[in-house]
């Protein structure tokens, strides 16, 4: 007795599996390569909270960096990532905001909620305080 003929199963009822697994592998590889040109092309998690004056975003990537920078005519950046040497895009922003005379103040936190209450007060007090002096200001 055949246990697929018992069941009502045949091979051809099987097919789509050779249609839909590679179509699913071909599908988050192009969306993977797609998230990684979108990242080399549009700054991540950019926004425009008052404009001209307070801008949003998330690590931007060396490639966009300084022309995000000079668009917005950014003055400082108020940095609250922790450091990593060795993350190329943030060595790339510390030097294009050298090269255009732009005021970096970091102020390290996790993400987890956790950190110095005074880095995150210092860090809300330099928003206003740039806006004072009219220098628009990415955080």
């Amino acid at each position: 007795m055949n246990l697929n003929a018992s069941q009502g199963y045949s091979r051809a009822d099987h097919k789509w599996v050779f249609v839909a697994v590679p179509t699913i592998i071909i599908g988050l590889a192009i969306w993977g390569w797609f998230g990684f040109i979108r990242y080399h092309v549009v700054p991540k998690n950019f926004g425009v909270v008052i404009p001209g004056h307070i801008y949003r975003s998330g690590q931007i990537s060396s490639t966009l960096i300084k022309k995000t920078l000079t668009k917005h005519n950014i003055r400082v950046i108020i940095d609250l990532t922790s450091h990593d040497p060795n993350n190329h895009d943030e060595l790339a922003e510390e030097k294009a905001a050298a090269e255009l005379n732009i005021k970096l103040l970091s102020f390290p936190m996790s993400g987890n909620g956790t950190g110095d209450v005074n880095d995150y007060a210092d860090a809300v007090i330099a928003i206003p305080n740039a806006e004072k002096q009219n220098l628009p200001v990415l955080v």
